[in-house]
């Protein structure tokens, strides 16, 4: 999403299809969902999270891909589980999420975090999500040491 210009025609994009979120049609409501999950549109993910155990079943789990592709995280349509982990997490930083699904236990998270994160910093670390567990824990402990010593300044700082 960074990858786009922050314009007040983005915005306005971007608010309309989160008010299509909780538009009365189904198809609009799966467009909208795949369009802002593609974007990685953070602000989308209290909308799609009560679509995640929509009637639609299509639309479902169109929410529900939309909230694997900005969170990084698989909680299907437990609207429970997806509220807690947004009051949990909400204000921290969203590479801060992508570290934290490199921990994943379904590999398609650890998977999707990697290729992100690697996206927008230019890093691996020596991390590849279908290595032992061992390993994959020593490079999240060397992406949580990222973080802490240039990832913040770098995230934060703009």
């Amino acid at each position: 999403f960074k990858h786009y210009v922050d314009t007040a025609e983005l915005n306005a994009v971007l608010e309309h299809l989160r008010a299509e979120l909780i538009g009365p049609v189904p198809f609009r409501r799966r467009c909208a969902s795949e369009v802002l999950g593609s974007l990685r549109d953070v602000a989308a993910v209290p909308r799609l999270i009560e679509l995640a155990a929509d009637r639609d079943a299509e639309t479902a789990e169109a929410a529900q891909r939309a909230l694997l592709l900005i969170t990084k995280q698989a909680f299907g349509d437990s609207k429970r589980k997806w509220k807690a982990w947004w009051d949990k997490n909400r204000e921290r930083h969203r590479v801060q999420w992508l570290i934290d699904a490199l921990g994943h236990k379904e590999s398609e998270c650890r998977f999707l975090a990697s290729q992100e994160l690697h996206q927008v910093t230019g890093e691996t670390l020596g991390y590849r999500f279908d290595q032992e567990k061992r390993d994959r824990d020593e490079a999240i402990r060397r992406w949580e040491s990222w973080w802490d010593q240039k990832g913040r300044n770098r995230f934060l700082a703009v």
